[in-house]
This record gives C-alpha cells, structure tokens and sequence, in this order.
C-alpha cells in the first residue's frame, strides 16, 4: 500500500513538472494604431537580449527566467516593461520624436561630463536673448565682440580665435558660413531657440574639416513639442523691438510640423559720444522658419527644416555740424542680406539587434548681401550645397560603436567691395570614420578623415579624443587633432575695410591648416553642503599656414597668408555653486594669449581680450514665480595697433554689467523687465579721425569695446 501511495505521490510531482516545464508566455507588441512591431528587443532582468518578435509582433517565453521583470526595447520608441508576466501579454510601444533633445535629464549631464557646455532653456530665460549673440553673455566659452565702430555688427571668438574657424551648426549640420558668418548672430532670434551645446577644441570629424577651435550646435523648437500658441515680445528704451510667434500643427501621429516667425527692428538714432556717427544702426529683420518631423512605424524618419531671411541696415553720419563731407556725400553703410536654407535628414533602421542605421544628410543654402560703404558697393552671393550619407552601427554591443561616411559639398562665393574682388569655387569629397569604443571608465572617440579639395587637393585629418570618468566626482578629457579651411576674404575682414586704409589681397586662395589640442577636467564638490562643479581647460591651437590682417602699418591693410607659425593658447576655469534652493553662483575666468608673426616680429593678436572675468547670481522664489539675475562682466585690455608713427597701445580693463527680473505668474505666461550695461560703459574714441572722412586715417575697424550704452527692456512670453 504504501509503495502504491509514493507511486501516485511521484506520478503527481512528475506531471507538475512537465506542465511547468511546458508553460509559455505569449507577448505581442503592437504600436497605437494596433500594427505589430516586428524585431522588438525582449531582455531579461540581467540585461541579456532572449530574442526578439516576429514580422507579427509575437515572441514566445518559455522558463528558465532570470528575475521577473521583462524589457522591450527598439530604436524609435519608448522602451517598456512587463513586471509580471501573464499567459498573454500584449504591449503597446510609442513612438519617441526625432531626434529629440533633452534639455534636462542624463543626455544632458552625459554631454556635460564630456566637456561640452550646454546653454539651456533655464540659462537663455536669464536674459532678453533676442539674438543668439545676446544668448551668449552668461558663458565665458564664447566672446562676442564688434566687428567695427559704424555697423554694430557682432561677431564671435572662440579660444582667442576668430568665429570662422569654429563650426556654427543647426542640429548638427553646417549653418551660417561663407559670406553669412559675420550677420549670422542676428539671424537666430533667440526665442527660436531650445539649447546650445558649445564644444571647445577640434570636433568630431562627422561635423566636417573646418571645426578647429570649437563647434556651436543651436537645437530649435521642435514640431512636437510648440503644438500651443507662442508669442514673445519686447521692447527696449531705444525702441528696439521683437516679436516672435511659434505654433505646431500635428498632421498625424507620425507628423508633426511647426512654423516660426519673427520680426525685428529699430528706427531711433542715437549719438553718445557726440561723434557725429549713430552709435547703432537703424534696421528692419524679418525670418521665417517651418520644421517637419515624421517617423514611420517601419523605422524611416524624415526631418526637413526651411529658413529664409531678410535683414536691412542703415549706418553711418546723422550729424554734420562738425564733419568734411566724404567726397562730396555723407559716409552711410547700406547693407541687405537675403538668405534661403533648407536642410534635411533621412533615416532607416537597418538592423534593431546591432542598432544600427543608415541616414543622409542634404543642405542647400543661397545667400546674397548687397549695399555700399560711402561710395564703394558692395556685391555679395553664395550658393552652397552638400549630401553627406552616413551609416552607424554597434560593432561589440554598448562598447564599440562605429561611424562611416561620405561628404560631397559645393561651395560658390563672390565677394566685391568696391574695387576689391575675390571669388571661390569649391567642390570637395570627403569619406570619415569615426570609432567609439568603451571599457570600465574610459572612452576613446578615434576619427580620421580624408578631404580632396578641387583646387588645393588632398587634405587628412585624423583626431582623437580620450574620457576618463573615474568616479561621478571627477571626469577628464583630452582631445587633439587636424583640421583646415579656406577663408572667404573679404567677409572676414569687414570690419578692417571700414575705413581708407590701402588694401593688399593675397593672389591666390590657399588652406588654412592647424593642429588643436586640449585638456579638460570636471569636478563635482559640496562645499559646506552647496553643490558645486569646477570645470577647467587648456587649449592649444599650432597653425602651419594662416590668412592675417596685418594692422601693424598705419594706414595699410596687408591680408597675407602667414608662413610662420603662429599659435593660440586659451586658459579657462569654471566654478557653478548652487547655494541653496533659491540661489545659485556662476563664477568663471579665462586668459587667451594669441601670438602671430607680423613683418618679422611675434606680436598679440589685435583688438584680443586677454582677460575676461564673468560672474552670474540667480535667484528664484520657493514657487518659482520670481527670478532675478545679474551678470559682472569685467573685460581685460587688448592691443591696439599704431595708427600714427606714435608707439602701439592697449585698451583699459572695463565692467559690463547686466540685469533682470522674471515674473512667471504661471506655466503659460512668463514676464521681464532688465537693463544690459547698466553703467553705460562704452568706447567712446572708436571711430579714428571722424571729423573727416577723406583723410588716409580715418578708421572705424579700432573696436575693442562696447558701442551702445545703457538699455533698459521690457518684455514678456505666452503661450496659448
């Protein structure tokens, strides 16, 4: 009997075991519109990929589990969790926007910690930023500075070089360049904007070959998330106005497009420093721009972006009482640029297990400036067009990634000021490669690619990058490496050409090529229980040939391609405290020493700030309904070269200071009033013999500080 008892016992035990064994959990994806999700990762608790489903979405589980919870994972969506698995389950998988861009979260701290600046919606909320070049006075990355003492227009140094030889990029591919890099600035009206990411030092080389000091990628709004009414508008005390109006439409679920209008101006003239000139320009700006985003289920994504701009100014004598007429006329400065862009961005998942992917990347950009400086017109265009394919994969799962690509470009400028001329006509390809690979701490990013260039040739640029992150406290990164690029003459030394000085252009186009390299360090503190982080870099730019705008005769402009070397070193440190919940510290100092050869002799760079002191307090209320910000910024002295047989000087050290006050009665509405150079500090000598503008030394392009005074604004944004 009791051998008949263990016999049932045994038979029951061993049929428990089959069915369990037998037991299969049915999972079925389907997307919001109820289609199956083919090749959708499904990885255990341990993160070990078990398979994927089928062209109908199915995946079928069967025991041994490693740990409970179950993860579907595919690129396009948001990935999803079964925490406890049923017979059967079916999941819905949504799709994520293209390309989307986090401006808070780990994306964001992960960029920080390899070394690039990322100026967010909180940072561009502590000024007006009607402009991109007023959203880059709270970072010491960039220094925006006058090209001249007439026009007003501004332009940007990176690691105490010129803005031509960084990289302005819109969501990653080539913006403003070529005959637009000196008017860029106040083509990107700051409401437009969502971050920037600013990389200092030679870039990747998926970003092209003429990034050698530093890259600034703009990300607009996009199409998903302005689906409400935005206006902005604002008004300052010299009538300066802007207004801004955004709205998204949502064709479908897959499309999604918005559109983007602004509209700038001033008519008051002013005169300060009682020279007889406008300290400011009187003008008209009006820019539209229209953004698509669609994302099919099978993978393909689509994004097309479609710009055009029209930007009129008017500069130059309104008084005069004490002035010689020039020639006979008065000096005005008549400039109109006109711009169309279209950019867009193609994708396809090629293989969901290796993520990888294939896209191509298409630019097209027209631009023309016509005008006249006093008697001498001016007669600009530029047709530039580039495609450039490239295919992604992951070679060793997370930890080795690589990047092929290929890039084609045309680039047609004409530039003709007067009786001065210069033209190019580029055509250039290009192939890259780019490996990212990954153990423990360490990040190694190793480029190289090869240009050939129709009239100059082949041109190789390997690069290099190294991440060391330790702990959470400390991260370091080196990177080096080559770059070159050709300069658009005339456009680069606008600001010179202001003036009767003699001009000697070289006789032929030549590239200018350099090494860059540099060493960041970032440390995250508490000290005396505020979170700080401590950011601090050199840089060091060698270059093998350089186009210069040699000052150093009065009265003489030489524009010379430089044989000897030349070399720029920036030196910059860092340190954000968040004191408490409601104040916060931005304290920061840079030194640039920028050396060149002229006629012989190693001088400073001209009109180079050599130092530059920045601090920013920011409060804001425990409801977040108040903010305040100021910003100290104390400028360090520059050389200015001889304009008379009389020895060369430098400028005085001065203090800019700006500030603001946000009222933000609600998530829809926020409203602000502010002042920028609350002390009026400005360069009242800025224009060299004003009094006559026929002599051989009048000269407007002596500009190493501020033109305009103080300006008090008042403004506010909503949406709706």
């Amino acid at each position: 009997m009791k051998f008949v008892f263990n016999s049932i016992v045994l038979l029951v035990f061993s049929l428990s075991a089959v069915n369990a064994s037998g037991q299969e959990y049915r999972i079925e994806v389907i997307n919001i519109d109820g289609q199956p999700i083919d090749k959708v990762l499904v990885i255990d608790e341990d993160n070990k990929t078990i398979g994927a489903t089928d062209a109908n979405g199915l995946f079928i589980l069967r025991p041994p589990l490693n740990g409970n919870d179950i993860r579907l994972k595919k690129i396009g969506y948001h990935e999803e969790v079964i925490s406890k698995l049923l017979e059967f389950n079916k999941v819905v998988l949504r799709v994520k926007p293209l390309n989307e861009v986090n401006i808070v979260g780990n994306k964001t701290q992960e960029l920080r910690k390899a070394g690039t600046e990322i100026i967010d919606l909180c940072e561009l909320g502590k000024l007006a930023c009607c402009n991109l070049a007023e959203s880059l006075e709270n970072t010491n990355t960039v220094d925006v500075n006058y090209s001249d003492g007439i026009t007003g227009g501004r332009e940007i140094q990176m690691l105490g070089l010129a803005g031509s030889y960084s990289a302005q990029m819109n969501e990653g591919m080539p913006y403003h360049r070529g005959i637009l890099s000196k008017i860029g600035l106040e083509l990107i009206p700051g409401p437009w904007i969502e971050s920037i990411g600013i990389s200092k030092g030679i870039g990747s080389v998926t970003n092209g070959y003429d990034n050698i000091s530093g890259a600034m990628n703009i990300e607009f709004l996009k199409p998903k998330k302005t689906l409400d009414w935005f206006l902005n508008g604002y008004i300052s005390e010299i009538t300066k106005t802007d207004v801004n109006l955004v709205k998204g439409f949502q064709i479908n679920d897959h499309l999604h497009t918005n559109f983007l209008a602004h509209t700038s101006f001033s008519r008051m003239t002013m005169d300060n420093n009682q020279d007889g000139f406008t300290d400011m320009p009187v003008f008209m700006n009006f820019n539209l721009m229209n953004k698509w985003q669609y994302l099919s289920e099978s993978g393909f994504r689509f994004q097309a972006t479609l710009q055009g701009t029209s930007y009129e100014s008017q500069s130059g004598q309104i008084d005069h009482s004490h002035h010689i007429s020039h020639l006979g006329s008065d000096y005005v400065i008549n400039q109109n640029h006109k711009t169309l862009q279209a950019q867009f961005k193609t994708g396809w998942e090629l293989n969901t297990d290796k993520e990888s992917s294939f896209a191509i990347l298409y630019k097209f950009n027209f631009a023309t400036q016509n005008g006249d400086i006093a008697s001498r017109i001016i007669n600009n265009d530029q047709v530039y067009a580039s495609i450039s394919p490239i295919y992604y994969t992951n070679l060793n799962g997370e930890n080795s990634k690589i990047k092929l690509g290929f890039q084609s470009l045309y680039n047609n400028e004409h530039e003709q000021i007067g009786s001065l001329h210069f033209s190019k006509r580029e055509i250039v390809n290009g192939a890259f490669s780019e490996w990212t690979g990954k153990k423990d701490d360490m990040t190694a990013i190793l480029g190289v690619r090869g240009d050939y260039h129709n009239e100059l040739g082949f041109f190789l640029s390997p690069r290099a990058t190294f991440i060391f992150a330790p702990t959470e406290q400390h991260s370091f990164k080196f990177n080096g490496g080559f770059g070159f690029k050709t300069p658009t003459i005339l456009t680069e030394a606008f600001g010179f050409l202001i003036s009767n000085r003699t001009v000697q252009l070289p006789s032929n186009l030549q590239a200018e090529r350099a090494f860059n390299g540099g060493f960041s360090y970032r440390l995250s503190y508490n000290l005396f229980g505020m979170a700080s982080t401590l950011d601090a870099s050199y840089f060091l730019t060698l270059f093998q040939n350089q186009l210069i705008m040699n000052l150093e005769t009065p009265e003489l402009l030489k524009i010379e391609y430089l044989r000897e070397k030349s070399r720029a070193q920036s030196f910059q440190i860092d340190n954000d405290m968040k004191i408490n919940a409601n104040w916060s510290l931005r304290l920061s100092y840079k030194n640039d020493q920028t050396l060149v050869v002229y006629d012989g002799k190693e001088k400073l760079l001209p009109l180079l700030k050599t130092d530059k002191f920045l601090a920013n307090l920011y409060w804001v209320s425990t409801e977040e309904k108040w903010r305040f910000s100021t910003t100290l910024l104390v400028n360090g002295s520059s050389r200015i070269p001889n304009m008379s047989l009389a020895s060369e000087s430098f400028s005085p050290w001065y203090p800019i200071v700006h500030a603001q006050i946000n009222y933000v009665p609600n998530d829809r509405m926020d409203f602000y009033i502010g002042s920028e150079n609350i002390f009026a500090y400005n360069q009242y000598d800025r224009i060299q013999s004003f009094e006559n503008t026929n002599l051989k030394s009048f000269d407007a392009g002596m500009i190493w500080g501020p033109m305009d005074v103080r300006r008090m604004y008042i403004g506010g944004k909503i949406s709706f």
